[in-house]
């Protein structure tokens, strides 16, 4: 039986280079859309605690990604080793001191990255229940407005 496609008239270079283009670009295209990561919540990493005797205040730092549409607020963060977690920030008074003052809630704009830092925003633990030892991990939850929440896990970690 003869081949149809023997009767085909062979393709002009055009058309060639045409469809060699754009195979090209629809690779070009798959390959970059392959590597997007399409992140649609929140997240929390980065979660540390210093090192604390039972007693005593210690800081937390954590970083808030917001990989959704929405503004996210976080209005407390709680902590099974503490009573009292607090929001604070740390700035720079006009004769050079360092001075700390809770922060009511932690904003973090749609697509935009808090970072929680030694310096800066940070958490306060103040009355640690429990000796906090590096290498221990402690649960955290940021209780965020609207009712959800964000978990992480927090490393104790030396400064």
């Amino acid at each position: 039986m003869p081949s149809m496609l023997h009767n085909l008239p062979a393709p002009s270079n055009a058309l060639v280079r045409a469809l060699v283009r754009g195979t090209a670009s629809m690779a070009m295209l798959a390959g970059t859309l392959a590597g997007c990561r399409a992140q649609t919540v929140a997240v929390v990493r980065d979660a540390e605690f210093r090192p604390a005797i039972a007693g005593s205040t210690t800081a937390g730092y954590f970083v808030v990604d917001n990989g959704t549409r929405d503004t996210v607020v976080v209005d407390s963060v709680t902590t099974p080793v503490t009573r009292v977690a607090e929001l604070h920030e740390t700035s720079i008074d006009s004769a050079g001191v360092a001075r700390m003052h809770p922060v009511g809630a932690l904003v973090v704009p749609p697509g935009s990255v808090v970072a929680l830092r030694p310096g800066g925003l940070h958490l306060m633990l103040m009355d640690v229940a429990e000796p906090l030892e590096v290498g221990q991990r402690v649960p955290l939850t940021l209780w965020l407005r609207g009712g959800s929440t964000l978990v992480a896990s927090a490393a104790v970690k030396a400064r």
